[in-house]
């Protein structure tokens, strides 16, 4: 078993019902970088922005 994760282009308050498989994950923050939501990668953060919140993170479980 697998445990993966999905970073989704959604922040909490987007989000009305739970996954179809899974949980998702809210409230993390990176630490000196950015989130891109539109190419869902990292970026350089923002002068003087040390922390960022993240969007929702899907994580599931697979069999291998």
């Amino acid at each position: 078993m697998v445990l993966c994760n999905e970073v989704t282009k959604w922040m909490k308050d987007d989000i009305s019902q739970p996954p179809a498989e899974g949980v998702y994950v809210y409230g993390l923050y990176l630490e000196g970088a950015g989130w891109d939501r539109r190419n869902c990668k990292l970026i350089d953060s923002k002068p003087k922005v040390l922390f960022e919140m993240m969007p929702v993170v899907r994580m599931y479980a697979e069999n291998n």
